[in-house]
């Protein structure tokens, strides 16, 4: 179990709070709240020529701080969305998105597949967003989110 909170208000770098270039990665039982970029946890690698699946199961995250436009509490890039699990989470009370499996807005640009959404609890959010294909989003519970 770990505790993150108060965490990068600079703004500056990737816009994460916990990034990784991990394969496989698992991050479980944490608590993530009242930090001040834009991503809670992004796993994975950014390389397109790498895929990377990642299980997030068991969280609490809240409080996103709202210095960076964009972002999630949980936001998945396509090189890690394949076989992803995010799963058994809390995700809370931020103007940014609670989970998201994102993509570039390019012509042309890959797209993620095939991982799953499933049994989270999301409220007073801007909701979840899904990009991708054959993607497997179930049993999430979503309530109070609004969308600015």
């Amino acid at each position: 179990n770990n505790l993150w909170r108060y965490n990068d208000f600079s703004c500056v770098g990737n816009g994460m709070l916990f990034g990784s270039d991990g394969m496989r990665d698992h991050f479980v039982r944490n608590t993530v709240h009242s930090n001040g970029c834009s991503e809670g946890y992004h796993p994975g690698p950014e390389s397109k020529e790498v895929f990377s699946a990642a299980e997030v199961r068991l969280n609490n995250f809240y409080d996103q701080k709202h210095l960076q436009n964009d972002g999630a509490q949980v936001q998945v890039g396509v090189p890690s969305q394949n076989e992803s699990l995010i799963e058994f989470n809390w995700s809370h009370n931020t103007r940014k998105f609670g989970l998201r499996f994102d993509r570039e807005m390019k012509n042309n640009a890959p797209w993620g597949y095939n991982g799953t959404i499933r049994y989270n609890v999301i409220w007073n959010t801007s909701g979840v967003m899904v990009k991708g294909d054959y993607h497997h989003i179930t049993n999430n519970l979503a309530f109070d989110n609004i969308f600015d």
